[in-house]
């Protein structure tokens, strides 16, 4: 199941560890600074083609973003604070064979 409330953490994380304000995000994106603050407390869901602007605008892979939001990586695994993306798969729960 998506969850938007965890894409939100992961949009907002992104934005200030690489120091850019909702605004410049916003005009990347194109979208309105209301809409990019919606997004990152979990108020709304992003369109496929906005869900793709806002990883251009941060510079990440969309892959790392929708992961994420599907519960398959850890909240804040993937970037580090120099802004590199880093891939860190985590178990959610063991798995009985």
């Amino acid at each position: 199941m998506f969850d938007s409330k965890k894409l939100g953490i992961r949009l907002h994380h992104i934005r200030t560890t690489r120091q850019l304000t909702r605004e410049e995000v916003a005009r990347r994106a194109n979208i309105t600074v209301a809409y990019l603050g919606n997004l990152e407390i979990g108020e709304r869901t992003p369109t496929l083609e906005t869900f793709i602007d806002l990883a251009n605008a941060l510079n990440v892979d969309a892959n790392y973003l929708l992961l994420d939001a599907l519960n398959v990586l850890s909240p804040t695994a993937g970037v580090n604070d120099e802004g590199a993306r880093m891939f860190f798969l985590q178990p959610q729960a063991e798995i009985e064979y």
